[in-house]
């Protein structure tokens, strides 16, 4: 018998919420890439967060991936073997003494550093793109599928007439380019 997204919901995904700046907030399934969802309040978030992952596991599930495993069924016993170039053990036995603390205590704070850090350039991108999707929907028409044209309301006129001219040649050229949106999308 095949799994449903429901019964996947019913097993121990890290759920993760976390309060924005506006009050909001802002949702996630960690095991899911892209799983995200938002609210007015923590509640609201979590039920949106259900629904999306719905969604999710259905798409998954419809073009024939694999649902990941809750990360808490993985038994991560917290050991690790790793095999570093020697340089590289030289340099991190250096800095570690150099901080006063021990090899494993440096090595843990630089992962810890590295996740925080991808962790916030993917809230920052998320930021970014919300800001610019905010900031930009009053004054940007959708003329096919990459191209972006300001409203003739954006443009401050100078004249009636310089204003129908400044409008035309911006109606000419799109404002964002096909670059801009791929690195935007790389976030």
């Amino acid at each position: 018998m095949k799994k449903k997204p429901e019964d996947y919901l019913k097993e121990p995904y890290s759920r993760v919420l976390v309060p924005e700046e506006d009050g909001r907030f802002s949702a996630e399934i960690l095991e899911f890439p892209g799983c995200f969802a938002q609210g007015e309040n923590p509640t609201e978030a979590f039920n949106n967060l259900e629904k999306t992952a719905k969604s999710w596991i259905q798409a998954s599930l419809d073009q024939g991936l694999e649902i990941p495993p809750p990360a808490l069924s993985q038994n991560y016993s917290g050991k690790i073997a790793l095999r570093i170039p020697r340089s590289l053990h030289k340099r991190a036995a250096q800095m570690a003494e150099r901080d006063g603390t021990s090899l494993n205590q440096f090595l843990i704070t630089a992962i810890a550093t590295r996740i925080g850090a991808e962790e916030y350039h993917s809230y920052l991108c998320r930021e970014l793109e919300q800001r610019f999707t905010d900031k930009i929907s009053n004054n940007i028409t959708f003329q096919g599928p990459l191209q972006f044209h300001l409203h003739a309301s954006s443009a401050k006129p100078l004249t009636e007439k310089a204003s129908n001219l400044e409008v035309e040649n911006i109606w000419q050229k799109p404002l964002i380019t096909d670059s801009t949106i791929k690195r935007l999308q790389s976030c």
